[in-house]
């Protein structure tokens, strides 16, 4: 979990607390229109997330971005940093709400978070994982200046689902 809040123009980031699991449920549960971001047909469940917010000091974090103007909750991230011989950040996941999609807050998530990690851990990379099929998750990644390094091909049911594994990297 974070140690600090994360402040950007105009977000907060921080950890999630118990009052936020309606928030993020809610659009766990909406698979038409989250099915890539949440990656497969299993709803944040209560026992998962009481295990985030245990308050033990790890790398692993999930946030919930909140409006400074209002504190409206707007979208969370989740990931996990790897800080052995090259310190990477993977971004397993970002969910802006859809009452706030095109609003570049998906954007300004992201590079708070990354921001927050270089200074905090000298981050290097930055990597995150796309479904093939995928497409407004590509042109997302693309924008912000990631490339694909690697596709992982997969033979398994879900390959029909979402195709193959795209795992996109850029320099922090």
């Amino acid at each position: 979990m974070l140690d600090r809040r994360i402040y950007s123009n105009r977000l907060l980031i921080r950890d999630i607390e118990k009052e936020d699991f309606p928030f993020i449920n809610d659009m766990y549960k909406d698979m038409d229109f989250y099915f890539y971001a949440i990656g497969h047909n299993t709803n944040l469940c209560e026992k998962y997330f009481k295990q985030l917010i245990k308050g033990e000091k790890r790398l692993n974090f999930f946030c919930i971005a909140k409006l400074l103007s209002d504190s409206r909750s707007i979208g969370c991230i989740e990931g996990s940093a790897h800080l052995g011989s090259k310190k990477i950040l993977w971004i397993n996941s970002i969910m802006i709400h859809k009452e706030f999609c095109r609003n570049k807050y998906g954007t300004e998530l992201v590079m708070a978070t990354i921001d927050y990690f270089k200074s905090q851990y000298q981050i290097e990379y930055v990597c995150v994982s796309v479904a093939e099929k995928n497409e407004a998750g590509k042109k997302f990644w693309a924008k912000l200046g990631f490339s694909t390094i690697k596709t992982i091909s997969r033979y398994d049911t879900q390959q029909i689902m979402y195709g193959n594994i795209h795992v996109y990297c850029k320099s922090a």
